[in-house]
């Protein structure tokens, strides 16, 4: 073990030390993507409060269960993301820890299928994306989605970027409310990114963790389902941590669609 090296730790759980740390006053956290309620307390919702009574309550065994994880779970999350008309025949999932767990289920397949592609990723993205694919051994090049002197997304830049793609990368595209820059999609770009991939005949892997914060939980989606919808082969990495308020219990399904 004396080879392995002290790795950095990332600068936003750094921020968020430091924050912890502060006994200034007041003070704001916009590390990380948690709801707060007015007195800073990330709370437990009451339905989840409900479900977890339910579980204790009528649970009769701890014995081994699927190795892709709870069937009912991932029927129903894969309802919650893809809508419940979606047809399911094309879904292969497994429950993960978290979406950070999912991405890394999925980029170990497209390592496996095809070692030689390159995982493409906005310009603006989570730390998490870069680091786990180049530790697989996937090539990783970014491409603009960002424009910081416009302080807008920059969806011919985008195209422009990504004219270099070739058969069997994969594009990395996140759902409402995950770009860090704020910046969502609209659904005619998301019509317009999938004829385009369609067309280069690469894949997309949609990352998802916010749905319903924008405008609802099917209207957030609604992008996203398209492109999964129109697409020959598609990886959705979900995530409720955020949108179940569970992010201690990390929760994610990997989809291979």
């Amino acid at each position: 073990l004396e080879n392995l090296q002290p790795q950095p730790i990332p600068e936003l759980f750094t921020l968020v030390q430091q924050y912890a740390e502060d006994t200034r006053s007041p003070k704001m956290d916009l590390g990380l993507g948690m709801f707060c309620n007015a007195d800073g307390i990330t709370p437990i919702f009451s339905a989840v409060k409900k479900a977890e009574s339910r579980i204790t309550d009528t649970e009769i065994t701890k014995a081994y269960g699927s190795l892709t994880g709870n069937a009912q779970f991932r029927k129903s999350f894969a309802a919650l993301v893809l809508g419940d008309d979606f047809d399911f025949s094309r879904v292969a999932s497994a429950a993960t820890p978290g979406g950070t767990g999912a991405l890394y289920m999925l980029l170990n397949i497209i390592h496996s299928a095809h070692p030689d592609a390159t995982f493409w990723i906005p310009n603006v993205t989570w730390v998490n994306h870069q680091t786990q694919a180049e530790k697989i051994g996937l090539k990783v090049k970014p491409y603009t989605y960002y424009n910081a002197t416009a302080n807008a997304l920059d969806f011919h830049a985008i195209k422009s970027d990504l004219n270099t793609v070739k058969p069997h990368d994969v594009v990395l595209v996140h759902g409402c409310c995950q770009n860090p820059s704020g910046m969502d999609l609209s659904l005619l770009q998301w019509q317009e990114l999938t004829a385009f991939f369609n067309d280069k005949g690469v894949t997309p892997m949609i990352d998802i963790a916010y749905q319903g914060f924008a405008t609802g939980l099917d209207e957030d989606a609604q992008g996203m389902r398209y492109m999964v919808t129109h697409s020959p082969q598609s990886f959705v990495l979900a995530s409720g941590s955020k949108n179940f308020g569970l992010y201690k219990e990390r929760i994610g399904l990997a989809m291979i669609i």
